[in-house]
């Protein structure tokens, strides 16, 4: 399809087209049903400003966020054509294409120095024989189940492995919830959630949550209007780095039950969190499905998310997954190093390294009169007066962080910018006091 005015009113058939977000999910939706098919050249930038009276600004970033997704590319003197959308499953490294930048804060990544050493593992599993290929490509040992169960907190009826938790993730939307459907998610959240969510058709219902954890409130608001399914990361919740209460992943289980719902429990931190808190798939466990990634605790190259939960779900799962299987090489690395006695040594070394880390920050904001909210994890949430003067005046310094607003699906009325502790280094005095300046200028 080549014709611009057909284009335009399949986009305008579904729904007022009233920012650059509801062009792009138009966008999607139509290429989803086929009525933009794949290979259709879009019109340019000027002649959709024109039909749907939007600023071509505003039309580029929505070409820029479906070029993200891969629903569009951009070709020179080729135009913007359609083509087949896949699921995102990559952290973009923000601030690289800035050639002055020396610290990259803004990717969630854990300090190299932090992880279990991978070459020991390696020779570990070097003398095993269990390589059986494509055969055994679903298979779990008894003792990395074991160990897998260990890192639950509890004894889900069934387990399937992936390469990561996207993939996963993508998987189980895609199976269990029907396109349309409203999803409940945090605000702020992780943007890729955000991504997949709309690739699938799916609509984003944000709701709040602060020190004292999600808005129970709202939860059960979006639950009584038709959102059965919620996304949640109820130890370390990324990008707040905040850990959730005991009492409120609770009050979360109550309404799952209550009101027969779903959530998709994700967790990131394992160790890192304090081991004071709870998991919601314990509380919960015919409700929850749990995904797993040891690559902030273990190692990123270690490529296995597990995904836990009722039997009857992961059975529906498994039978139309794509693909994803995990190599025989790193089941066994995953099962060398939970079974590892210097592996808890190291996640706890690594906790506590994080923690003073942690602190360093939340007292240079604190001198300033500026009050920091996380609390767990490697992530920061800071607040800031201006994001945009935040990231220039940092920048100047070789410092890249990202906008909170990248974060948002609702916005905030507080402004703020996210880091990453594991790329702040050891000593990390000088960035958390030029960040805590740089907090207090712009706004009011």
């Amino acid at each position: 399809m080549n014709d611009k005015y057909q284009i335009i009113a399949a986009l305008n058939a579904r729904g007022p087209l009233h920012d650059g977000q509801a062009l792009a999910d138009a966008v999607l939706s139509a290429v989803r049903t086929g009525d933009i098919p794949e290979g259709s050249r879009m019109p340019t930038i000027v002649e959709v400003a024109e039909e749907t009276a939007l600023s071509t600004a505003t039309v580029s970033r929505a070409w820029s966020s479906l070029g993200q997704l891969g629903v569009v590319r951009t070709r020179r003197r080729g135009g913007t054509v359609v083509v087949r959308p896949s699921p995102p499953t990559a952290y973009r490294h923000r601030g690289q294409e800035q050639t002055n930048i020396t610290h990259y804060l803004s990717a969630g990544y854990p300090d190299p120095e932090l992880l279990v050493e991978l070459p020991p593992l390696l020779q570990k599993v070097a003398h095993r024989t269990d390589y059986d290929g494509y055969a055994a490509k679903d298979r779990i040992s008894s003792t990395l189940f074991d160990r897998i169960m260990d890192t639950a907190d509890h004894r889900p009826e069934s387990a399937l492995i992936y390469t990561d938790v996207m993939a996963a993730m993508y998987d189980i939307l895609r199976v269990l919830v029907p396109k349309g459907r409203p999803i409940i998610v945090g605000e702020p959240d992780f943007p890729l959630y955000a991504l997949i969510l709309r690739q699938l058709g799916l609509k984003l219902l944000p709701v709040p949550l602060g020190p004292h954890g999600y808005d129970l409130a709202r939860l059960e608001e979006g639950l009584q209007a038709g959102a059965s399914t919620m996304l949640l990361q109820t130890r370390v919740q990324n990008p707040t780095g905040l850990m959730i209460p005991n009492e409120n992943v609770q009050g979360i289980a109550d309404l799952l039950l209550r009101h027969d719902g779903l959530a998709l429990e994700v967790d990131h931190h394992l160790g890192l969190a304090p081991e004071a808190s709870v998991r919601l798939a314990a509380l919960a466990p015919s409700n929850t499905l749990l995904m797993i990634s040891y690559g902030k605790v273990l190692h990123p190259d270690i490529r296995v998310a597990p995904l836990l939960g009722p039997e009857d779900l992961l059975y529906r799962i498994s039978t139309t997954r794509m693909g994803s299987w995990v190599s025989a090489l790193n089941r066994n690395l995953l099962e060398a190093a939970l079974t590892d006695p210097e592996a808890d040594a190291t996640i706890d070394r690594a906790r506590k390294e994080y923690a003073r880390r942690r602190t360093i920050f939340t007292e240079a904001f604190a001198r300033r009169g500026l009050e920091v909210e996380s609390n767990a994890g490697v992530n920061m949430w800071l607040p800031v007066r201006s994001e945009e003067a935040v990231l220039a005046r940092l920048a100047e310094k070789g410092i890249s962080v990202s906008a909170g607003r990248e974060y948002s699906h609702g916005g905030s009325p507080v402004s703020h910018i996210y880091l990453s502790l594991g790329l702040a280094g050891a000593d990390p005095r000088w960035i958390a006091e030029a960040c805590a300046e740089a907090a207090l200028e712009g706004g009011n």
